[in-house]
């Protein structure tokens, strides 16, 4: 790894003269600040889940007498 402003200027010289060099030294530093950015907290919250307590009865069904129904609790899902 390049310390001195002279060894950097060989290694972008180098870089410079093979455009296959050039274009994959691109695609690295690319990659590697996508990379970075997703590795991010983010700070953002969790969602709170649905609350689906209550009563339940099938809406789709094509028949009158052919439906499904449950009743959720808090602690549990009862299917009729």
């Amino acid at each position: 790894m390049p310390t001195t402003s002279r060894e950097t200027d060989v290694v972008a010289v180098a870089v410079l003269r093979s455009p296959a060099r050039g274009l994959a030294a691109l695609t690295c530093l690319v990659l590697v600040a996508l990379l970075a950015a997703c590795g991010g907290s983010g700070g953002g919250s969790t969602p709170t889940p649905a609350d689906l307590v209550g009563e339940w009865k099938q809406t789709n069904s094509n028949s009158d007498d052919a439906w499904q129904a449950a009743t959720i609790s808090k602690d549990a899902i009862e299917i009729y």
